[in-house]
């Protein structure tokens, strides 16, 4: 899973940026690093004067457009090319050397650049230089993954544990199910957890929250008539997981619904029947 902006600590890129500072001998470097959801942040990995505002401009219209290029992008002289030229003070120009940052999954992960001061002409052996360093940036991109990663599982298993604890301590199967379906919700990181079972001598399906939303919710005995308006209903009559990523789609499949999902104000849900049915488990 890619790194999030708020986790990205730029002083790890630092060896990069003194090998691109010695061999390159540039005073300007940058990494763009794109997240799950293909949004970029540039940073500039290593600056020494006051303009730093200025060459984060460069370096982020830079990044833009080594994003879709396969090999390097290479500009001589900033102040000759149209895409850079406005972002370049009339009195001075710069050289630019950038490449993107592709995975093992060969997935577009960023950006590793530089910026020289003054017009260069790049040699082969810079832009040799160049791709050795980007592939210790992509390095150190995985390595993140691979701690976030590691972190998740670690959690994870911590929460399983703590189920099989609130199960063995259960008193019935409305703690059972209360439990389960709270730290279930924590798993996924939902707002509200709740869920169903069906009641044979009733013919209703008993709902037990784990997570809510509003107060005193969860105190509430509830039960439902066990038909397909509500997710709960429908993932156990069905037997299929019920997916829904939108407010709209809440009010398109569940129009009845829509007041008390309105009011609680769910963005999205999703419904999970057991493997042998009568039963069912729900995150908003």
């Amino acid at each position: 899973m890619p790194v999030p902006f708020d986790q990205l600590e730029t002083v790890s890129f630092a060896p990069v940026a003194r090998l691109a500072r010695q061999l390159l001998a540039v005073p300007i470097t940058f990494v763009t690093i794109i997240d799950g959801y293909g949004i970029s942040a540039t940073h500039l990995l290593n600056i020494d004067d006051d303009s730093h505002n200025d060459w984060e401009s460069l370096s982020v219209a830079i990044a833009q457009l080594a994003i879709g290029v396969a090999g390097v992008v290479e500009i001589p002289d900033g102040r000759a090319d149209s895409r850079l030229a406005n972002l370049i003070h009339e009195t001075e120009t710069c050289a630019c050397l950038a490449q993107r940052l592709v995975d093992i999954g060969h997935e577009v992960r960023g950006v590793f650049g530089v910026i020289d001061r003054r017009q260069r002409a790049w040699t082969d052996q810079d832009r040799s230089t160049l791709s050795d360093l980007s592939g210790f940036a992509i390095a150190e991109i995985e390595r993140r993954d691979a701690v976030r990663s590691k972190l998740a599982h670690a959690h994870s298993t911590e929460q399983l544990f703590q189920l099989a604890k609130a199960l063995t301590a259960a008193a019935g199967i409305e703690q059972i199910m209360q439990r389960t379906s709270r730290i279930a919700g924590d798993l996924v990181g939902a707002s509200l957890a709740n869920a169903a079972i069906f009641d044979v001598d009733t013919g209703e399906l008993k709902l037990h929250y784990g997570k809510t939303i509003r107060p005193g919710e969860g105190d509430r005995s509830l039960g439902l008539r066990l038909n397909d308006a509500t997710p709960l209903g429908r993932a156990v009559l069905t037997g299929l997981p019920i997916h829904m990523s939108s407010p709209a789609e809440i009010v398109r499949d569940f129009p009845l619904e829509a007041t008390d999902s309105a009011e609680a104000g769910l963005q999205a849900l999703a419904a999970y029947p057991t493997r042998r049915g009568h039963a069912a488990i729900g995150f908003a």
